[in-house]
């Protein structure tokens, strides 16, 4: 890809609706590039046929914006079986789209993902959806909560993986130099007679 940085794809997984956000991560900044939910009740589909829509939606986000990387939410724990067998039904539509592309993925807890981007584990969606917003300059006030929560993981992915990169770039260069300089008094201690004096 023609571009700068690092360009994320997060999906917020489920089986009725099904949140997505791409971004793009350039230093310190990130850009939202596309984000939106999929909707599946706006079509007359079997279950499977559900997943298949999915499947292909992803695909097709995937090839229209070809991110670097991908990130998506673990199943939480549900009371009901049926719910939690077809949001993981969902889930793996989701991730087989990524896979297929050959994109790497990184799995987030929804307490993750919430602390790491609002600084609460506990906060609701409501909230994730108002701080993310804010953070991105961005307004999400009339997005479904599977839309801010998409972007939420692929943020969550950035803090996780990439930020402080360019910290730990710059105190590393700045012990090599300072190794370089004290192996270059040391020479100089040793090898006083090789040195010319003007």
């Amino acid at each position: 890809m023609n571009r700068d940085g690092v360009r994320i794809i997060g999906i917020d997984p489920g089986s009725v609706r099904c949140g997505y956000a791409v971004i793009d991560v350039l230093d310190a900044s990130v850009c939202v590039v596309k984000c939106g939910t999929i909707d599946v009740r706006q079509n007359s589909l079997t279950f499977v046929d559900r997943l298949k829509y999915i499947y292909d939606r992803i695909t097709d986000i995937i090839i229209l914006t070809g991110p670097d990387a991908a990130a998506i939410e673990t199943a939480f724990y549900s009371r009901n079986p049926q719910s939690l067998i077809k949001l993981s039904m969902a889930r793996t539509a989701a991730m087989l789209a990524i896979i297929n592309q050959r994109i790497s993925i990184s799995e987030y807890s929804p307490r993750e993902v919430k602390q790491k981007t609002t600084g609460s584990g506990n906060a609701t969606k409501q909230k994730v959806r108002l701080i993310i917003g804010s953070q991105l300059d961005i307004n999400l006030e009339n997005e479904p909560t599977d839309t801010s929560d998409a972007i939420a993981i692929a943020v969550c992915h950035y803090h996780c993986t990439m930020k402080g990169t360019n910290n730990f770039k710059s105190r590393l260069s700045q012990h090599t130099k300072s190794r370089k300089k004290k192996d270059w008094e040391t020479f100089l201690l040793n090898n006083a007679e090789k040195i010319i004096r003007l």
